[in-house]
């Protein structure tokens, strides 16, 4: 009883810390302005008040959900992550409740609070990542897990798992190349066995196992393929986190504008925006970098855009911390009648 109690005390913690520096009560959406469509966010990586962010959104977007309504987040992670935080999240696998799964010391709410937050809300909340996989060893927590979940289910289906086996032993070892891979997939495909995790397991491999830049077609194909195959996003809600660089509303290559542009889009024509907006923040470095580096910039990236946004958002006398502003301006930037609020971080 003790701990139960300390557990909800804990959790009643999460969304009332910095409460004084916490600006939303005037965030509110109708569910039914955003069904079936996409709300995407951009992101500066590793800013400690991001997740504090994504906890308050996320409980606004999800607040008067039926017992059959789902919300989809789209992260800018490994595929095989968003399937183990969906374990943690449907309370699948206990031992993975005890991981440490915090992104960096500075957190203002280190993501397994994070994920606790979320299952508090008692809301139908699923992960679906798309970025690359395993890279040598870097990614290697959700990327193990993953095959040894499917090993596990082999096992029960008494299918011989020796080729899971050599594989996970690679990536302990850090020796995981494209021959390997291959070698897997088409084991895989072999196996009459037609199961989800084996599909999810070839979706795995399919992906990239190395960083790197200009992605954001690759990742949408990927996107496209994942929702195709398994979900309805017509009738849930999507709520999509990414890095800036691919949310870009001026690059027309942009995922955003992949995902509202492209005619063959689930979301053609579709997609809404909240901004992060960044004054004097500090991210705590990005992937293979832990050097901290000031910003100042939100959805355009840092442009001439981002400071005509700025400047007018200055004039609206929000707090320093975190605050959320609806959107009122009226500036003759792309796609700018698409931000429904500004999410302020002030450092």
């Amino acid at each position: 009883m003790k701990k139960y109690t300390i557990y909800i005390f804990l959790n009643s913690i999460i969304f009332n810390t910095y409460s004084q520096d916490i600006g939303f009560s005037k965030f509110q959406v109708n569910k039914n302005d955003i069904k079936g469509r996409l709300v995407l966010i951009n992101e500066i990586h590793r800013i400690p008040t991001n997740n504090l962010a994504y906890c308050l959104i996320i409980k606004e977007l999800t607040k008067n959900f039926a017992n059959s309504d789902t919300l989809n987040i789209f992260i800018e992670r490994p595929y095989s992550l968003g399937l183990m935080f969906n374990k943690i999240l449907q309370n699948e696998d206990d031992t993975l409740r005890k991981t440490e799964w915090n992104d960096f010391p500075q957190n203002k709410l280190p993501t397994n609070a994070w994920l606790d937050s979320l299952m508090n809300l008692k809301k139908n909340i699923r992960f679906i990542g798309v970025d690359f996989e395993y890279d040598e060893g870097k990614r290697v927590k959700s990327y193990k897990y993953f095959f040894e979940m499917l090993k596990s289910e082999f096992t029960k289906a008494h299918l011989q798992s020796k080729e899971l086996d050599n594989y996970i032993q690679k990536i302990d070892d850090k020796s995981v190349r494209d021959k390997d891979i291959e070698a897997l997939k088409m084991f895989l495909k072999s196996i009459p066995l037609k199961t989800k995790s084996i599909a999810d397991a070839l979706f795995v491999l399919e992906a990239k196992h190395q960083f790197f830049s200009n992605r954001d077609k690759n990742n949408y194909k990927r996107f496209k393929q994942i929702i195709e195959r398994s979900i309805d996003v017509k009738n849930q809600y999507n709520f999509l986190i990414y890095g800036g660089s691919h949310t870009y509303p001026l690059r027309s290559t942009s995922l955003f504008n992949f995902f509202d542009k492209d005619k063959e889009s689930p979301f053609f024509d579709n997609t809404l925006l909240i901004a992060n907006y960044y004054f004097d923040c500090t991210s705590y470095g990005w992937y293979g970098s832990n050097e901290p580096s000031k910003y100042n910039e939100g959805l355009y990236h840092g442009s001439k855009e981002d400071e005509m946004v700025m400047t007018e958002l200055k004039k609206k006398g929000w707090k320093s911390g975190l605050f959320v502003i609806k959107n009122d301006l009226t500036l003759p930037l792309q796609s700018f009648d698409k931000i429904l609020y500004f999410v302020i971080h002030q450092e």
